[in-house]
């Protein structure tokens, strides 16, 4: 998916609103879709790699890089 096109750059002021999709709680007016989506995170977490690159992007104190089980 393109990082800036308009539909993730819709999904990052509307719904995440500037946080990570890690930060963010689920709230009391999501859609179905989108509730469900932050539902299924836990899962998608297993599957995640990082790709730190440059470094812009990531935030090493913010950023859970390693789950603790």
């Amino acid at each position: 998916m393109e990082e800036n096109s308009q539909w993730v750059n819709w999904v990052k002021s509307v719904l995440l609103r500037g946080k990570s999709i890690r930060q963010i709680r689920i709230p009391t007016t999501a859609t179905w879709s989108w509730r469900n989506i932050l539902k299924l995170r836990p899962i998608a977490y297993e599957l995640m790699k990082w790709k730190v690159g440059g470094g812009q992007n990531i935030f090493l104190w913010y950023d859970a890089m390693i789950i603790a089980r």
